[in-house]
């Protein structure tokens, strides 16, 4: 049987992996799904799950991350405030119906939501619709006193949401820093196809188009701001036994 995906997967990049997943099972209830070990016990990759959603934890590939002024990529999900987060085990907590939530609104929303911070929340919408093929949901702006767009959410197939904020005069992007802590994985159609249209839009292609041992076929680029996104399109099942990383 296929697995079944998520159309955007946040893809959180750890310094000290084994201890950050750990952490987020015992404080926020989260569980280990799957993982791949590499030479000498360090975690190659990571994922897991809350719910049925999903969190992806790969190692550092270019240099550890840093302290940001802000946190530019935040896994958001709506947590019964009941569970003690001192005492949380591994079993997922129970998502909370807000009292003027909907069954309608439940089904909008993915269980995890990526928010990514931008300095040009504007100008950056814009080029993600154009370039990646994102649609921007357009009920869901928030316009600022001053005329500028506070929030934002862009949309990639039925159940595929990131939100987008500016988070003020304080805040540096990823390439300002010339860092990054993580990127987002997005499922597409024709990956193929995609790329070609992130190339002609001007995108920067980090890793061009490259098959996975898991079934993959993919490639990231970078947006104005210096997010990482990779774009795959899954080619063939790979049963998890088999996903070897060192083939």
């Amino acid at each position: 049987m296929a697995e079944e995906r998520q159309v955007i997967t946040p893809m959180l990049v750890y310094d000290d992996a084994p201890a950050a997943m750990e952490f987020l099972c015992r404080a926020f209830g989260f569980e280990e799904r799957s993982r791949f070990d590499l030479p000498g016990g360090k975690i190659g990759h990571a994922e897991l799950s809350f719910g049925g959603a999903r969190i992806d934890a790969p190692r550092p590939r270019v240099r550890p991350s840093r302290r940001l002024p802000e946190n530019p990529l935040m896994a958001a999900a709506v947590i019964e405030p009941s569970i003690s987060r001192a005492t949380a085990g591994c079993s997922p907590p129970r998502i909370k119906r807000s009292e003027t939530m909907t069954e309608t609104k439940l089904v909008e929303m993915p269980r995890i939501t990526a928010y990514l911070y931008y300095e040009d929340l504007r100008g950056t919408v814009d080029w993600l619709v154009k370039a990646f093929g994102f649609q921007e949901r357009a009920d869901h702006a928030v316009t600022m006193p001053d005329g500028t767009l506070g929030h934002t959410e862009i949309q990639m197939g039925d159940d595929g949401v990131v939100m987008m904020g500016h988070p003020g005069p304080d805040y540096r992007n990823p390439k300002s820093q010339k860092n990054t802590v993580g990127q987002l994985y997005v499922y597409v159609d024709d990956v193929e196809e995609h790329c070609a249209n992130a190339k002609a839009s001007g995108a920067l292609i980090s890793t061009d188009l490259e098959e996975t041992f898991y079934g993959d076929r993919r490639y990231t680029a970078l947006d104005p701001e210096g997010f990482e996104w990779t774009f795959a399109s899954k080619i063939k099942d790979v049963a998890p036994e088999d996903r070897d990383p060192s083939a």
